[in-house]
């Protein structure tokens, strides 16, 4: 720890690992959410245009949704 100190090169590198170690945390859990999301729109789109859910989706309000499409991958 003191040699970090000493060195504020060591401690800059360190904090720059880690910030990239949290980034790519965060990435693969939004990569991970949009997954579900679409799995969730993909079994609803399908469970509206199927029968007999069709008869109620309609009248409900229930009304397919579009995939997540990230616009700047």
């Amino acid at each position: 720890f003191a040699v970090a100190e000493a060195y504020p090169e060591l401690q800059a590198d360190e904090n720059f690992r880690q910030l990239q170690s949290e980034m790519s945390a965060i990435e693969s859990e939004l990569q991970s959410a949009r997954r579900y999301y679409n799995a969730t729109a993909r079994d609803l789109n399908t469970r509206v245009q199927s029968f007999p859910d069709m008869l109620f989706a309609g009248p409900l309000g229930f009304r397919e949704e579009e995939y997540y499409k990230d616009e700047d991958p």
